[in-house]
């Protein structure tokens, strides 16, 4: 088990990577449609909830008869086992299998840009075998014509996806400490990295037009449940932490940092960028005035931030696979492992990758990182209420006046992320229906 300070790291990169690694990519873009104002408060308010919803979470798992310190270690996956029925269960594990996938193949499209953004800095093009529209290899000189080409939708599957694949995918043959450990390890690679960005952002000159309140809201649910959706990946930690860690002080403290930075650094990108923005601003860092500092920066925190927690997600996928699923060794390395970067390229493209990314975090993400946490702390506090006749809080979260009302508060959780989820769902599907306008 690892130690006090180590697990604090350990919290900083892997229970909230998601929060700080997307929405410096995907966030700049929504602030520059949908407005500043509206988008921080929007931001603000989830951020706040992700975090309750994980703090209620947390205090849910220790009413678990026998795991008043964590002492069961039981994961996400088991402890929906314990909780659920058997066709809800399976339900849970496919939702939850099918994200993790979905979110590796997100990432996994970022870090291949990178790496293909650093053989164009290195040797001054990139190379890929195209499938579409051409069956061809091509050289161009820059990996915009992969993944970002206004003009054409390009299916390839380029030099610096194969690299990523080579590197990340036998990193997910580790144990999951080890993993660990290489993440929390790469913490100040990630602090001067930001440095840098706060540095290029402010002598790019913040000089282009945002609006305070913009106009398009067809694509602002999706990023923020990606972001902030990391209810998963609280069993993990508490199986984790020593019994003196302070579980509600670390994860207040860390989540007030990283909503700092995650609405800083998008605005900033936001007012330099402006209309140029495009799903990922990462792309305009490394193409538009970069610096060398810049770029080196950007591939840094690319594999540090998302390319790090690739490994992970896929060794909570063949874990699970394995014990749940089928134990056998090579079914499970095919769909943990391996079948992301099967069929992963696809979602190269632009257009394809922000459909994708949306989409699935509208549909699963929610259950994932809210609704199933919630529900399990509603079925957790029932289940004590029946044994000791009383609700508890072991954390303290809920004060004495308010735990009484402990029903209200989940209930008012669960609406407070499923009506603006459903409300984004409803406003898509009516500009694509009925308008006819692409929503992303």
């Amino acid at each position: 088990m690892l130690c006090g300070p180590v697990t604090v790291v350990t919290l900083t990169l892997h229970l909230l990577v998601v929060t700080f690694g997307y929405p410096l990519i995907n966030m700049s873009i929504v602030y520059f449609q949908a407005g500043v104002v509206p988008i921080v408060i929007l931001f603000a308010l989830f951020s706040l909830v992700s975090l309750f919803i994980n703090m209620l979470f947390a205090d849910g798992i220790a009413l678990l008869e026998g795991n008043e310190n964590y002492e069961l270690n039981l994961e996400y996956s088991g402890l929906a086992k314990e909780l659920f029925s058997k066709h809800v269960y399976y339900i849970f594990l496919f939702v939850y299998i099918a994200y993790n996938i979905a979110a590796n193949i997100a990432m996994g499209r970022i870090v291949a840009q990178a790496a293909d953004d650093f053989i164009v800095l290195v040797s001054g093009h990139d190379y890929g075998l195209q499938f579409y529209p051409k069956l061809e290899f091509v050289k161009v000189e820059s990996s915009s014509y992969f993944y970002n080409n206004p003009g054409q939708l390009v299916l390839a599957i380029t030099v610096g996806y194969l690299i990523m694949t080579a590197i990340l995918a036998p990193m997910a043959l580790f144990q999951l400490f080890a993993a660990l450990g290489i993440q929390a390890l790469l913490l100040v690679l990630v602090g001067l990295a930001c440095v840098e960005f706060v540095y290029f952002f402010a002598k790019q000159g913040l000089v282009q037009h945002v609006p305070l309140f913009g106009s398009t809201w067809t694509q602002v649910m999706g990023p923020i449940i990606f972001n902030l959706g990391v209810g998963g990946s609280i069993p993990l930690w508490l199986n984790q932490k020593k019994p003196h860690v302070h579980t509600k002080t670390v994860m207040t403290s860390v989540s007030c940092i990283i909503l700092v930075l995650n609405i800083s650094l998008p605005v900033l990108g936001a007012y330099v960028y402006g209309s140029k923005i495009t799903s990922d601003i990462f792309e305009l860092m490394t193409t538009i005035s970069p610096t060398v500092l810049c770029r080196v920066a950007v591939y840094i925190y690319t594999l540090t931030v998302i390319g790090s927690s690739i490994p992970i997600n896929s060794l909570t996928v063949k874990n699970n696979l394995y014990t749940e699923v089928w134990a056998n060794v090579p079914f499970t390395w095919l769909i943990g492992i391996f079948l992301q970067y099967i069929v992963g390229w696809v979602a190269l493209s632009g257009g394809i990758f922000t459909t994708f990314l949306n989409y699935v975090s509208l549909f699963i993400g929610g259950w994932c990182g809210f609704f199933f946490p919630i529900i399990m702390y509603i079925i957790l506090q029932r289940d004590y209420v029946r044994r000791t006749g009383a609700p508890a809080s072991p954390l303290g979260l809920l004060p004495k006046w308010l735990l009484p009302h402990w029903k209200i508060v989940a209930g008012a959780c669960l609406a407070i992320t499923a009506i603006p989820t459903l409300a984004q769902i409803v406003l898509d599907f009516y500009f694509l229906i009925f308008l006819h306008k692409n929503v992303v």
